[in-house]
């Protein structure tokens, strides 16, 4: 008896929902509004309004042009490291295995604790580059090189492993094969996985305060020291919606480079 009251029940919901479409509209359309639209919406506003009136001032144009470019380093470097390491992951030997797992260690702490961990690291070790920003640098490298890796090594585990085989047959040497066929179609995924290194170090605050040096500032510490130190929200206004657009237009890229790669694969099987 329990179980066909159980059944009925499932049953008058799913009637419930399909002779009221617009009950899951509706609710799905209220959480949007007020998580996405409403807030996305009023900052687009008020930060268009703060840039038409007083414009970038030079401590926001420094700190926008040191974010692209480190962001823009570590990603390429980062991205090029996790290849390397995704690569032993999947195809090397056990101890090649073992050893591309352990830059999998740093995915498990957190930003403030890394921080700490490489000032004292660099206070002891690394005297002479401490206070700049290759201390920053590596700190964010080694950070981030986990998402990347993750997202390159399931790309290298889902593609056909045939592939190699049949180009080795074919009379290629194993570097040949390497550089013309696992990483040219490797780079749909080492795009995707470069765009998720950038999105994660301009808006990374822990470790770029921890540990960046005096003169210079990025987005984040930027708002962080607006918001805490002067108190003026509207110049932390621009600097949000710079971070916003950043992310929403590096996501619609990752989204199009996901679709194009998932159709030539449609494609080929």
């Amino acid at each position: 008896k329990a179980s066909k009251s159980s059944s009925t029940k499932n049953i008058k919901h799913i009637y419930l929902w399909k002779l009221n479409p617009w009950i899951p509209i509706s609710i799905v359309s209220i959480i949007m509004l007020f998580t996405t639209i409403f807030p996305i919406g009023s900052l687009i506003v008020i930060g268009l309004r703060e840039i038409i009136t007083n414009g970038f001032d030079d401590a926001l144009k420094s700190a926008t042009m040191n974010t692209l470019w480190m962001g823009l380093i570590v990603s390429i470097i980062g991205v090029a490291l996790s290849f390397v390491l995704s690569y032993a992951r999947v195809f090397g030997t056990k101890r090649e295995q073992l050893l591309s797992r352990t830059s999998l260690i740093s995915y498990s702490i957190s930003g403030v604790t890394l921080g700490i961990i490489w000032i004292i690291f660099g206070l002891n070790f690394l005297k002479i580059f401490y206070g700049t920003s290759i201390i920053l640098f590596l700190a964010l490298l080694l950070k981030n090189i986990v998402h990347s890796q993750n997202v390159i090594t399931t790309g290298l585990e889902n593609r056909p492993k045939k592939i190699e085989e049949a180009s080795m047959v074919l009379g290629r040497s194993r570097t040949n094969t390497f550089f013309n066929i696992t990483v040219l179609s490797s780079i749909p995924t080492m795009m995707t996985a470069f765009i998720m290194i950038f999105i994660h170090i301009s808006s990374d605050l822990n470790l770029t305060l921890l540990l960046k040096p005096n003169n210079v500032e990025y987005l984040s510490t930027y708002i962080w020291n607006q918001h805490t130190h002067a108190f003026s929200f509207a110049a932390i206004t621009p600097a949000a919606l710079l971070l916003v657009l950043l992310s929403s237009g590096l996501h619609i890229l990752k989204g199009v480079i996901n679709n194009e790669s998932n159709k030539k694969n449609k494609s080929k099987s």
